[in-house]
C-alpha cells in the first residue's frame, strides 16, 4: 500500500513543478510585452523635420525674424514648440538660418540693423551676422538650422 501513496505524492509534486514552471513562462512574457510597450517611445529615433519658412523674399544684410510652430512628440506627450529663427537669404547660396534663443541662458536674442549684430536683451551678449559670440557671457556661437531654397521657398530642417 506505501507503493501507490508515494506514487500520487511524486505526481503532485511534479505537477505543482510544472504549473509553477508555466506559470514563470508567462509572467515572463507578460513582462517583456508590458517593457517594450512602456520603453519603446524612449528608444524612438528622433527624426528630423524639414519646415517650409515660407516664400519672403530675405535677400539683403536684414534678417527677418520667423516664427515656426513646431509639432513635437515626446513618447505619448503631443505639443506645440513655438519656435523663432532668423533667416536671410543669400544670393546664389543656401540662407542662412539661426536660432533666436542665446546660448547663455536662453533669452530671445534680436537683430539690430544698426550694428549688423545679434544682441540679447537679459545679460548683454552680442552675436555677430555668422552668430559668433562678440562679447558677453554667452558660452556658445548661436545655433545654425541647415536650410535650403527649393522653388523659391525657404526650407529649414529641424531635429
Amino acid at each position: 500500500m506505501q507503493t501507490p501513496m508515494n506514487e500520487n505524492i511524486d505526481r503532485r509534486r511534479a505537477l505543482s513543478i510544472l504549473a509553477s514552471f508555466i506559470a514563470g513562462l508567462w509572467s515572463t512574457g507578460a513582462a517583456v510585452v508590458a517593457g517594450a510597450f512602456v520603453t519603446s517611445p524612449l528608444r524612438r529615433r528622433r527624426e528630423a523635420t524639414e519646415l517650409s519658412i515660407g516664400r519672403t523674399v530675405l535677400y539683403g544684410d536684414d534678417f527677418s525674424l520667423v516664427q515656426l510652430d513646431v509639432p513635437i512628440e515626446d513618447g505619448w506627450h503631443k505639443r506645440v514648440e513655438h519656435l523663432h529663427l532668423y533667416a536671410r537669404a543669400i544670393e546664389g547660396g543656401d540662407p542662412m538660418v539661426f536660432s533666436a534663443t542665446c546660448t547663455h541662458l536662453g533669452c530671445t536674442v534680436r537683430w539690430n540693423p544698426d550694428s549688423a549684430e545679434f544682441e540679447c536683451p537679459c545679460h548683454g551678449g552680442r552675436f555677430s551676422e555668422l552668430g559668433d559670440v562678440l562679447s558677453g557671457p554667452p558660452p556658445a556661437p548661436l545655433k545654425r538650422v541647415p536650410a535650403q531654397v527649393r522653388d523659391g521657398e525657404i526650407f529649414v530642417q529641424l531635429t
